[in-house]
């Protein structure tokens, strides 16, 4: 069975399942300090990406009021958003040459025990991905 989300989606749901509540700011920090060097999305595709995510039972999002600037919304995956990104996780890695999507399937596997603590399960890294590693490393 095919994933039933994109690499850009499962990044920001691997992002999600490690920080509680985030926003499209506090996530863009975090692609930056923890992937930017293979996935690196504008601003502008993050912020576009994160309501599809809420639309489609993915992800929640609440709104928080602040004074002196704009609200803003925080975001939160949903068990539906944990069970695509491990569908996404278990499917071997599309080739696309632009971009390093088995790279980032590897880093949100890396943070498999940091998931169970909120999951409560493994998440498994596919044979692809697990052999693409020592190549990597």
């Amino acid at each position: 069975m095919a994933a039933l989300i994109s690499a850009t989606d499962a990044a920001l749901l691997g992002l999600l399942t490690q920080g509680g509540e985030l926003s499209g700011y506090d996530l863009q920090r975090q692609a930056e300090s923890s992937g930017g060097f293979f996935w690196a999305p504008a601003k502008s595709r993050i912020y576009a990406v994160l309501p599809q995510l809420v639309e489609r039972g993915f992800a929640t999002s609440r709104e928080v009021v602040q004074t002196g600037r704009p609200n803003k919304q925080l975001y939160r995956v949903t068990k539906a958003g944990r069970a695509a990104l491990q569908l996404w996780l278990e499917e071997p890695p599309v080739f696309e040459p632009e971009r390093a999507p088995m790279m980032a399937e590897e880093t949100v596997g890396r943070r498999n025990s940091q998931l169970m603590a909120i999951c409560g399960t493994v998440l498994p890294v596919s044979p692809a991905t697990a052999s693409s590693a020592s190549i990597t490393r």
